[in-house]
């Protein structure tokens, strides 16, 4: 957002104060960004999403359920258990 700031108001670094001064709000939707200036004019700006990491593949994806799954083991399970019957015992659960 910083970026997109100083790119529409012409700025060489990002400066909150004149920000502050010059627009009064932005609102975001599907990638667009609609800067809404204190003067009243408007400047809309586009932007993609940084995607982070590489897309898992079919195989990995599938190894990484099968690792969850394995994880829960019975032990496990019953600990589990036990830790929610813990917190239902302490929350005021409304009487129906």
């Amino acid at each position: 957002m910083k970026a997109l700031v100083t790119e529409i108001l012409g700025l060489p670094a990002f400066d909150e104060a004149v920000m502050d001064a010059q627009i009064e709000y932005a609102s975001i939707l599907n990638g667009t960004v609609i800067f809404h200036f204190r003067d009243g004019h408007e400047i809309l700006n586009t932007y993609q999403d940084k995607r982070r990491g590489v897309k898992w593949s079919a195989e990995r994806r599938e190894k990484q359920c099968q690792a969850i799954k394995d994880s829960w083991t019975d032990e496990r399970r019953a600990a589990m258990s036990e830790r929610m019957r813990q917190i239902r015992g302490e929350k005021k659960w409304p009487k129906q």
